[in-house]
């Protein structure tokens, strides 16, 4: 598996350095050469912190620490099919030397230990043995008002930011997430196999994929996000960005990362909300404490929820979500209802 791999990444950006997970060996000669490890100090174990989806991700341990690599190739490393611009782990790098000049985000955001520009890594501070809140999707398990205070409190600072001049576009990758949340599940010929994923799923979809005002609105929407704008985003703010550490909540992956509207993040936590059957009064805490009622476009927000719970339901981006095709159906009709009329206010109160 990994020859191909290498052979690709290599023909693509030669003289870069591959991340074999499976090859100690390897890396630690390269981090010596690099002069990331102390003289004498060797890799004892390598193991993988997580589930990843764009990246090569890895926790380094050696007879005197530990710590985690992260390495960008120029594909999507769970869907090493898909292209993926390589140039993200330098966004991310940017990204998180910017989180230092808040108090709540620098808390809540992992340390940079090192960036290697040419080999397309990082190191990240080792947070332990935790995980992300990918586990929010089953049924028995409901998050805490308080966490949830927590991430919205350091969405709100993100955006009250003042970005660093010449911040990234990330334009590469906003078109690949463009794709994927606003065109592609949308698409009747996308050549999704959406019952095999779970039966029936295909007959939710077919209306949707036909219903050309929706659509409309959708494509709207997407212009929306691919547009320039002066708030610096997360972009891509859900359950499986955020880990529940030893240290307390922690923010990651901020690969697509971009300045825009920041009713993209808000309406994309409060999706993730809705798929993971969080209870009723969530979403208005994250509204309350955000705290900024008249800087938000409300209909927009609402918007960008529901196409997000859509592309959820019927695109690539699938969730482990235990719910029958009948609560799909009933998810579908409330996220239709927050594209075409801004329901999502509604939940508000």
């Amino acid at each position: 598996m990994y020859s191909s791999l290498v052979k690709r990444l290599h023909d693509s950006h030669p003289g870069t350095f591959f991340l074999n997970p499976q090859d100690p060996e390897g890396l630690e000669r390269f981090l010596h050469k690099t002069s990331r490890l102390s003289p004498g100090e060797h890799i004892t174990n390598m193991e993988k912190p997580g589930e990843g989806n764009m990246n090569c991700v890895v926790r380094v341990i050696t007879n005197i620490q530990s710590f985690i690599i992260k390495q960008a190739r120029p594909w999507v490393e769970k869907y090493p099919q898909v292209a993926a611009p390589i140039e993200r782990i330098l966004v991310e790098g940017v990204y998180l030397q910017q989180m230092q000049s808040s108090a709540v985000t620098s808390q809540m955001t992992p340390s940079v230990l090192w960036e290697d520009a040419s080999h397309y890594m990082m190191a990240l501070e080792d947070l332990g043995h935790c995980r992300d809140l990918i586990n929010l999707y089953a049924r028995e398990q409901k998050i805490d008002p308080s966490k949830i205070r927590e991430l919205t409190s350091y969405l709100r600072d993100l955006h009250r930011m003042t970005a660093p001049d010449g911040f990234p576009a990330n334009l590469s990758m906003k078109k690949l997430n463009h794709e994927h949340i606003f065109r592609f599940p949308f698409d009747p010929q996308n050549g999704l196999a959406l019952d095999e994923i779970q039966p029936g799923l295909s007959s939710l979809a077919e209306p949707i994929q036909h219903n050309a005002p929706l659509k409309q609105l959708i494509s709207s929407l997407g212009l929306v996000y691919l547009s320039d704008g002066f708030t610096l985003l997360h972009g891509d703010f859900y359950p499986g960005s955020w880990l529940d550490s030893t240290h307390g909540l922690r923010v990651i992956d901020p690969e697509f990362a971009f300045l825009g509207t920041p009713e993209f993040d808000l309406g994309i936590m409060m999706a993730h909300m809705f798929l993971s059957s969080q209870n009723a009064g969530i979403v208005p805490v994250i509204w309350q404490s955000y705290g900024r009622p008249n800087e938000i476009d409300v209909i927009l927000m609402s918007g960008f929820a529901g196409v997000e719970i859509l592309r959820r339901l019927i695109g690539i981006a699938q969730l482990p979500l235990p719910m029958s095709i009948d609560e799909k159906r009933d998810l579908i009709q409330m996220a239709q209802a927050f594209v075409e009329e801004g329901a999502l206010a509604q939940q508000f109160n």
